[in-house]
């Protein structure tokens, strides 16, 4: 929660203005929401959710579709704490690195149950 907090407030409140982007997904962990929302009350940013399927797999092309000229970050989890889901993070990085947009990746679930 503090890690978030520090981007949202140390990168989010100088970058991100009126009419930008945050991509999340829709299971994130409410530490990497409710900073984003604070950004976008207080900016002027909107939020752009990425659903998952009804089995709760996160489909990289939903994600994709979602990213716009306006994307200014995306704030995403490596494992759901509430589904289990696993993202592709290294494929959520690469084609948001490949457009110039930086990604926050909520790893607190994934860095005790991964290996």
């Amino acid at each position: 929660t503090a890690a978030i907090n520090t981007v949202a407030y140390g990168y989010g409140m100088p970058n991100i203005g009126e009419g930008d982007e945050i991509v999340l997904s829709i299971m994130e962990h409410h530490s990497n929401i409710v900073p984003w929302h604070f950004i976008r009350e207080r900016q002027g940013a909107k939020l752009v959710w990425v659903p998952v399927d009804d089995l709760g797999v996160f489909h990289i092309e939903e994600f994709e579709k979602r990213l716009s000229d306006r994307t200014k970050l995306v704030a995403i989890t490596h494992m759901s704490n509430a589904l289990g889901t696993v993202t592709p993070i290294k494929e959520i990085v690469r084609i948001a690195h490949a457009r110039g947009i930086p990604v926050l990746v909520d790893g607190s679930q994934s860095a005790v149950h991964l290996s």
